[in-house]
Order: C-alpha cells, then sequence, then structure tokens
C-alpha cells in the first residue's frame, strides 16, 4: 500500500510539475506570451465588427501585462482607439468567475476617435460592440456583466468627439448658406467641418492625462457607470481655439448610455478654482452646469468668449446651459473688477441668432468705452468715457426693458447723468433709437449727446429736467411730456411741452412748446450775425424737415413787446436760410440786440432768403411798420423794399413819414468794403 501510495504521489508530482512548467512557458516566455497575444486578439476580433491590432505583450501573465501597439479601428479603417501601451493587473479568481476586475491600469498616448457622421444610426462605439440580446430565461450573469477598472491613469491622451451638425430649421436657403458659410469659416465658435453627407462638429480634448480611482463599466446590480476623478489636466476645445486649459479636476461623475452627470465636482482653471454640479447630453451635446468661481479669472473663461478682457476677475455664481442651438449663460451674485472697472450683480444671456438679456441687475463704476468695445468689438460707442451707476434690464437689444440710473463722464466733454425706465431699443447702422414709455430724467444731460441725433445743433450746455419717449427714430420719436431747463454758460432757458423727431433719412421735427422763458442768445448761435440778448415767452411751433422747418410763433419780449414768426426755416444748411413773415409790437432792440437802438416798432413785413453776413447774404425784404420810434426820433409809418445780394443792397422803395416831414431813398449801397453804390432821396417838409 505505502509502494502504491508513493507512486501516486511521483505521479501527482509530475503532473503538478509538468502543469507548472506549462504555466511558465505560457506566462514567462516569449514563445507563451505571442501565443496569449494571438489568442487575446483572436477573441477581441471575433467580438468586435472592427479590425482589431496588437503589438507585443509582456509581463507575468498570470498577475498583469503590458500590451503595445494597440489600434482598434472599424471595418472601413476609420479610427476608434491607438494608443502607445496598456499595462494592468488583474486577478485569475475573479477571470474565472467572470468577471473583469482591472486594477493599475495605465493607459499610454492614447488617441480616441469617438464619431457619429451625417446620415449614419449609430456612434462608431455602438457600430464597433453592438449590444447583444439577451437569450430568453438565460438570467445568469455572464462575461461583461462586471466591468470594474480601480487606480487607472491616463498619461498624454487626445479625445476627439465628432458629431452630426446642420443649421437649425425653419429658416430660409439663404439664411442656412450664411450660417454654414460662417461656420466653416471661422466666424463663428462651433469648429465645423465638411465631410461626405453633411458637416460635423469636433470637439477635442488635448493633452489628457488623469488619475481615476474608479471606473465601473458594468454591474450587474444597476444600469448607472461611475467614474470617479482624482486628478485630470487637459486642453479641452468645446469650442474653436482658445482652449479651455483645465488644471486639475475631482469628482464622481455618473453616465449611461445617454448623459453624464455630476454634484460637487470641482475643476481649477490656471488662476480660477470652480465647483459645481451638470449633465451632459452624449447624443447631442446639450449641457447643464452650475458652478461656483472662488476666484474665476478671465483669461481662464476666453475659451467660452475670446473678448473676455485679459486682466481681472472676481467672484461669481453661473449657470450655463446648451440646448440645441441655443446657449444661456447666467451669473448670479458676481463681484468683478478688471482695471478700474467694478461690476456687481446678476445678469443672463441666451443666444440663438440674436441675444436676450435676462434678469439683469448690475451695478458698476469705472466701466470704460474701451472695456466696453473690448468685451464687444462689434460696439462702437460714439463718445469716449467712463460709465458708473445701476441698471436692470431685460429682453434684446433691439427691444430692452430698462431701469437704469447711469453717469457717463466723456473725456472733455463733461458729464451726463441719466435715469431711464420704460423700453429702449437701439438696432442698425447707424444706430436707430427706439422708445415705448421711456420716461427718462436728465440730471443733467450734455447738449453733446444731444449731438449724436442731430450733429448740426451749434448751441452746447446741458440739459435738465423730464421726458417720456414714445416710438422709433427711423419713424417718429415722441418725446412728450417735456419740461427741460437747458444751461449754456450764463444763458439759461427753460420749456416745456411737445417734441417729435425724425432722425435718419431727411430729419423731421415736430415741436410744440411753450419757453418760460428762452434765452435768445441762444438763437443767435443758429444765426450768429444777429446778435440777440435777453429772453423770450411765449408758445413755439415748428413742424416738417430740418432743412424746411415750418415754424409758427409769438413770443412776449423785454419792455412788454410781442413778437410774431410765420414761415419756413431751413436750419440744417452752413447758411441760415428764411421764408417768413413777422409782426411786431413796442420792439425795443436795444433790449434784444447787443448794441441794438432804441426803439418801439410796431408792423411787420415779409423776409426771404439766406444767410446774415453783410458779404454773403441774399436776401429780399418788404417791411411796413405803423407808428414808430428810433431813438427820440417818433415817426407814423415806415416802409421798406429791398434786395441784398453779392455786397449790394438794392432798394427799391425806402420810405419815412412823420411830424409833417416825408423821406424817399432809393437806389444801392455796399454792404461790404468792396462793394459801392448811389443812392437818391428826397425830403418833403410841411
Amino acid at each position: 500500500m505505502l509502494q502504491r501510495v508513493a507512486r501516486l504521489l511521483v505521479v501527482l508530482l509530475a503532473l503538478v510539475t509538468l502543469a507548472l512548467v506549462a504555466v511558465w512557458v505560457v506566462t514567462n516566455t516569449t514563445y507563451g506570451r505571442e501565443r496569449v497575444r494571438r489568442f487575446a486578439l483572436g477573441a477581441l476580433s471575433k467580438s468586435t465588427h472592427g479590425i482589431v491590432k496588437l503589438g507585443t505583450v509582456r509581463g507575468d501573465l498570470l498577475t498583469g501585462a503590458t500590451i503595445t501597439g494597440i489600434s482598434i479601428t472599424d471595418s472601413a479603417g476609420r479610427p476608434f482607439l491607438k494608443a502607445d501601451s496598456l499595462t494592468a493587473r488583474y486577478k485569475l479568481g475573479d477571470l474565472l468567475n467572470k468577471r473583469i476586475a482591472i486594477s493599475d491600469l495605465v493607459l499610454y498616448r492614447p488617441d480616441i476617435v469617438i464619431e457619429k457622421l451625417p446620415g449614419e444610426k449609430d456612434w462608431n462605439y455602438r457600430r464597433l460592440w453592438p449590444a447583444s440580446k439577451p437569450t430568453p430565461g438565460d438570467t445568469v450573469p455572464g462575461f461583461g456583466s462586471w466591468i470594474r477598472f480601480d487606480n487607472a491613469r491616463v498619461v498624454e491622451g487626445h479625445v476627439t468627439v465628432r458629431s452630426p451638425w446642420s443649421p437649425r430649421a425653419g429658416i430660409t436657403a439663404r439664411a442656412r448658406d450664411s450660417l454654414v458659410n460662417e461656420a466653416l469659416t471661422g466666424k463663428s465658435r462651433l469648429m465645423v467641418v465638411e465631410v461626405p453627407g453633411g458637416y460635423v462638429k469636433v470637439v477635442e480634448l488635448r493633452k489628457l492625462s488623469g488619475h481615476f480611482p474608479l471606473l465601473q463599466l458594468a454591474d450587474p446590480t444597476t444600469k448607472v457607470r461611475l467614474l470617479d476623478v482624482a486628478s485630470f489636466q487637459t486642453e479641452a476645445l468645446p469650442f474653436r481655439p482658445p482652449a479651455a486649459m483645465i488644471t486639475a479636476m475631482q469628482g464622481r461623475f455618473r453616465f449611461d448610455d445617454d448623459s453624464i452627470w455630476w454634484k460637487g465636482a470641482r475643476v481649477d482653471l490656471p488662476k480660477s478654482n470652480m465647483r459645481g454640479d451638470g449633465v451632459y447630453v452624449i447624443e447631442n451635446g446639450d449641457m447643464r452646469l452650475t458652478a461656483t468661481g472662488q476666484p474665476a479669472a478671465f483669461n481662464d473663461f476666453r475659451w467660452l468668449y475670446p473678448h473676455m478682457p485679459e486682466e481681472g476677475g472676481g467672484t461669481a455664481a453661473m449657470l450655463i446651459q446648451w440646448r440645441g442651438a441655443t446657449q444661456d449663460y447666467v451669473m448670479r451674485s458676481g463681484d468683478l473688477r478688471t482695471g478700474g472697472a467694478h461690476i456687481l450683480g446678476d445678469i443672463g444671456i441666451t443666444m440663438t441668432d440674436t441675444i436676450v438679456f435676462h434678469d439683469a441687475d448690475l451695478r458698476f463704476t469705472g466701466v470704460t468705452t474701451r472695456l466696453i468695445k473690448e468685451i464687444a468689438p462689434a460696439v462702437k460707442p460714439p463718445r469716449e468715457g467712463v460709465l458708473a451707476g445701476r441698471a436692470k434690464f431685460d429682453g434684446t437689444p433691439k427691444r430692452l426693458d430698462l431701469d437704469a440710473d447711469v453717469t457717463f463722464a466723456t473725456y472733455n466733454r463733461g458729464t451726463s447723468r441719466v435715469v431711464a425706465d420704460g423700453i429702449l431699443g437701439m438696432a442698425g447702422t447707424p444706430v436707430v433709437v427706439s422708445a415705448r414709455n421711456l420716461q427718462v430724467r436728465m440730471a443733467p444731460l450734455q447738449i453733446d449727446i444731444a449731438k449724436l441725433l442731430f450733429p448740426t445743433l451749434p448751441i452746447g450746455g446741458t440739459l435738465t429736467g423730464t421726458a417720456t419717449l414714445n416710438g422709433s427714430g427711423d419713424r417718429q420719436l415722441v418725446i412728450s411730456p417735456l419740461e427741460v431747463v437747458h444751461q449754456d454758460g450764463p444763458n439759461r432757458s427753460r420749456a416745456v411741452g411737445r417734441v417729435a423727431v425724425h432722425t435718419t433719412g431727411r430729419q423731421t421735427m415736430d415741436v410744440d412748446v411753450i419757453a418760460r422763458p428762452v434765452a435768445l442768445a441762444e438763437i443767435s448761435k443758429f444765426a450768429p450775425a444777429l446778435p440777440l440778448t435777453g429772453y423770450a415767452t411765449g408758445p413755439f411751433r415748428a413742424s416738417g424737415p430740418i432743412d424746411a422747418l415750418r415754424i409758427d410763433t409769438k413770443l412776449a419780449l423785454p419792455g412788454d413787446a410781442t413778437f410774431g414768426l410765420r414761415g419756413v426755416v431751413d436750419f440744417k444748411s452752413k447758411e441760415l436760410g428764411y421764408d417768413v413773415v413777422l409782426e411786431t409790437t413796442g420792439l425795443d432792440l436795444s433790449r434784444v440786440m447787443a448794441n441794438g437802438p432804441s426803439t418801439d416798432l410796431n408792423g411787420g413785413g415779409t423776409a426771404r432768403g439766406r444767410g446774415f453776413k453783410p458779404a454773403t447774404m441774399l436776401s429780399e425784404v418788404d417791411l411796413a411798420f405803423g407808428p414808430s420810434r428810433f431813438d427820440t426820433v417818433a415817426v407814423d409809418s415806415i416802409a421798406l423794399q429791398a434786395r441784398l445780394a453779392e455786397g449790394l443792397a438794392t432798394v427799391a422803395r425806402a420810405e419815412v413819414r412823420g411830424s409833417g416831414a416825408q423821406v424817399n431813398v432809393a437806389g444801392q449801397f455796399g454792404l461790404d468794403a468792396s462793394h459801392t453804390g448811389a443812392l437818391t432821396y428826397s425830403v418833403r417838409v410841411d
């Protein structure tokens, strides 16, 4: 019996020895590793609807292996995965239990392409490994039911995602061609390239390295997969350059075939620390991300909007949503600084084919027009300066619901403050202003700003008061009610009433105001040859284009005098033009004209012409006055008919009657030193 037992032990020892030798040969020799490589390649090729290539296999295959030269493409040769090498450890017990549990995985320089081209139903990875239909009645988990990686690392990887892209539906062919051209030529932020059958949007992750303590791809107890990230660095290109420079990331990410979602993840950029939640839809690229930046540097977000300032930043809570062609960016509780600018508050911007602001409530100081042009290059501020104040607004630039109190300090042009509440719109080139029940308080407003609407205005100074605006500058902008005070040096004027302006094309006005009073010296700025002084009170009505403004007014002047004027005046031309009828009572020229004679004029007449400079004016006058006074001389009547042109005054009739005397004058006389003429006169005394 002992001999038989001994023989049996010898046989068993020989069998064990042979088994160990076989295992050693298979796992620790070049021949054995090559057999394993071929076996693995065959198994992968059978389960993959594509082309798999493996280079060499190294290591102790009982516990782990290193595979080099990995390549997986689809049947047409389009790439999915290419990597320099893959190193991993495993346990034979897990494999015997039909579990794939890999630890210490290191993937060197992987290049992964995930794509779905126009006209294709599935993504490339789903075509490479299509889901198999379960066998009826088979409920026992097998290979593929457990897939888990522990302590995985990726070194210098590159991931490219290519998905179908097309302009949004419901637009004209011309608009579609325009959007395609913008996308292909780099005028839009999306990276879009043309491929057979259409266009694809490209997203890249360059120089990707990371440490992932857990990657759970399959577990029979749940359909949700897990990815734990301990560290992560990459140059992310969701749009055209510049890239998002992610220097660190931590968090747990859950995902399935459709989406990725996370809570409390941390992402660090060179000068920014972000924490937040999010969800990303793999199929269409839709995303919702909420994050808090403490701090957040503007330069770190130039990948999102390239015109962000290069310097500065602050703290803010952010919401980013992408839904199809719609992008929504929201900032809450922002505290941002750049240069001398400081901005506090909330703002939301929705971008489609236009820009929509929502829930904006900002307070700001030191915001320069230079900064505005840097952030929004398409904006061309007509004046340079610094903005400060507060603003709440919602809507598009064409229709903005506004509640604001803004001070604008222009460089060398004074400071304006405007408080506005209502609907304001700006669009077109040149800019057309529109308003609806826009209540404005000027405290004050520099006339220089008003010259943006009326560049030829000869007056200066400031406006203080209130106005309500309605309408549009390309049709009619109505300012009613209007109550303003105009201060221009020592001249102070006040007016109440209504003004309507049409600011594009042929500028027109419709004015119905009451002067309470108006400084006549400001009128002289429209006609410098008329050195007016003093103040006038009363109604002033005007309508029509600026170059043919129809005027009707009757003003009370100093000394209980009145002055009425009706007719057409050209305020737009270099020389003031006029075709008017005037009448006056008790007019004392010494009180309304600089160096004017003492008079008491009663009467009127007509005047038609252009300009008031003697050497260049062209005018025809026909005046008749009743009982009047010149200095100390009283007359019963005055009549004058004359033409002034080319430096000469041609008097057809000049007659003065009074105190039993009559004087008549006719002929010509020069209006400047280079012109002369001859006058004839007669004097009759009773």
